[in-house]
């Protein structure tokens, strides 16, 4: 006979448990409230080596304890079975981290959660045969269908993404609700276009307003060529104004001219900060002499 022995409430020592048992092994049982409870009840310990005589166990796997990976993918369309959850409600959310790296957050699409440690008592103890079946019967409602604790006002976009693949929202309905029940439900192709909608409209919001930044050059005809190449980075000509030949060079007059030029800054804030270009630097040089 072999017998599990928890020394913590975890899910290793009834994990043991089942492992002898789905491979044939009938003389194996648990230790009902762990090494804890046995001491509590003033039962003896023993520190020494135990003889045991050797014998030979053949395996033989019992395939009805057993759900293959195939057999819970089909069971996503034909509800053949109900798979019960028994991790903490947290990682069924998928709202704590798991244990182990590389594992999504979430669940089983259509498994309901009934986290092990409801199976005990607050002293460890295995719950009464009674009180285990009534954990299932509230899962269920009267024709035996279970039930799922959740708001409906999302579940009808929820329904019509599973049943047609399209995300069908009213204009009132606030897509972070609908968000949470697809996590709740881990469908994950809804949550991926959900956060992207989210994403997109959280961008939006952000935009800064358009700024138009204005500058007057005063320049000579002579110059105006050597302006127009200096005319990139989004700068552009708004206006050209002849003030006349207030100033004598040599033995021509030189014609002065005002140039008024645009640019438009685009909506990202980065670009409100950024680094002025080579060009920019230019033409506010040349606007300094004014």
């Amino acid at each position: 006979m072999t017998t599990c022995c928890p020394k913590l409430m975890t899910l290793l020592t009834p994990r043991v448990w089942w492992m002898f048992r789905a491979f044939g092994h009938e003389a194996v049982s648990l230790l009902d409230g762990g090494l804890k409870n046995w001491q509590r009840e003033g039962n003896a310990l023993s520190s020494g080596k135990s003889q045991v005589a050797p014998s030979e166990f053949h395996a033989s796997l019992d395939k009805s304890l057993v759900k293959t990976y195939e057999d819970i993918l089909d069971n996503l369309d034909s509800h053949r079975f109900q798979l019960v959850d028994a991790r903490a409600a947290g990682r069924f959310r998928g709202v704590e981290p798991e244990p182990r790296d590389g594992i999504e957050p979430g669940h089983v699409p259509g498994s309901t959660s009934i986290p092990f440690t409801d199976f005990l008592t607050e002293s460890g103890l295995e719950k009464t045969p009674e009180q285990i079946r009534s954990l299932f019967q509230e899962k269920k409602d009267e024709t035996g269908a279970y039930l799922i604790d959740r708001d409906p006002t999302y579940f009808g976009p929820i329904l019509n993404f599973l049943r047609h693949g399209k995300l069908v929202l009213d204009k009132d309905m606030a897509e972070e609700g609908v968000l949470e029940e697809a996590e709740f439900y881990n469908i994950g192709p809804l949550i991926r276009i959900i956060k992207g909608r989210l994403e997109e409209k959280d961008y939006t919001v952000t935009q800064v307003p358009p700024k138009h930044v204005y500058r007057v050059l005063q320049c000579q005809e002579e110059e105006l060529t050597q302006m127009v190449s200096t005319m990139s980075d989004g700068w552009r000509f708004e206006q050209l104004v002849n003030i006349g030949s207030s100033y004598n060079y040599g033995n021509e007059d030189q014609t002065e001219f005002l140039c008024v030029v645009s640019k438009e800054l685009y909506n990202s804030p980065s670009d409100l900060s950024s680094e002025p270009s080579h060009n920019a630097k230019l033409l506010q040089a040349r606007g300094l002499r004014m």
